[in-house]
């Protein structure tokens, strides 16, 4: 069943978190931001990961009460032997009204197109054992087939992948500014498969809780926690930020 991209510093990957964050800022016009994830250096091939994504306000209303948002990301993902790769780009779009003096409702929208590709040449499989000599031998066919073709090389697939999310926002004066949010990833519950199967990847949901709490002249606390489940596993992930 496998896993979705997902970063423990989630609030550094906004948009992957939750389209309707695209451009959800109060006093800046846009930001870029870029993650870069090594995990598992232990094993032989670790995992790695890199996004990066910017997004920005379009049309804000000359009272400054509503905008709407609009964001670009990026994301690379290998993996194993097999250098098993996910390359995928997506947009979003997002709206942001404040309906009163201390809230504000927004929703949003992605869209993405994602292409995975394995390279079958770098893998083993159990037909190219060579009992005589106690070794996995390359050479020798995989037995992996599909519509009667040996299966070799670079082997992709691709598809289109849809997300959406919504966010209430409560700020009852300067120092207080709470947001709860949630999204769905996967909404059309797009096919991933090398092999003509019916794979299907899971419906994603999240909710995210976060706040800022001004305690100080200079010191601001910023606790969150994060959500999400899909195909059975899930994810819960909590702490705090302090700006100084």
């Amino acid at each position: 069943q496998a896993q979705g991209i997902h970063f423990s510093q989630y609030y550094n990957a906004p948009l992957l978190v939750n389209p309707a964050n695209t451009a959800l800022m109060s006093e800046n016009d846009y930001r870029l931001g870029l993650n870069y994830r090594n995990q598992w250096n232990k094993v032989p091939v670790p995992f790695k990961t890199v996004s990066a994504f910017a997004d920005m306000q379009a049309f804000r209303a000359a009272n400054e009460t509503n905008w709407m948002g609009i964001g670009f990301a990026f994301f690379n993902d290998v993996a194993g032997d097999g250098n098993l790769t996910l390359n995928r780009g997506d947009v979003f779009l997002a709206y942001h009204v404040q309906t009163n003096d201390n809230f504000m409702i927004s929703a949003g929208l992605s869209a993405g197109y994602a292409s995975r590709n394995v390279n079958y040449d770098k893998l083993t499989f159990d037909e190219q054992w060579n009992a005589g000599q106690f070794k996995f031998d390359r050479s020798l066919p995989n037995g992996e087939m599909i519509n009667g073709t040996e299966m070799n090389n670079i082997i992709k697939t691709n598809y289109l992948d849809i997300g959406a999310g919504v966010n209430f926002a409560y700020f009852p004066n300067e120092l207080i500014y709470v947001k709860l949010g949630a999204g769905v990833a996967h909404v059309n519950t797009p096919t991933e498969t090398f092999y003509n199967m019916t794979n299907e990847i899971g419906i994603r949901p999240s909710v995210n809780l976060d706040g800022q709490f001004v305690i100080a002249k200079s010191v601001t606390l910023n606790p969150s926690v994060y959500y999400t489940t899909q195909q059975g596993a899930y994810q819960i992930v909590g702490g705090t930020l302090v700006y100084i």
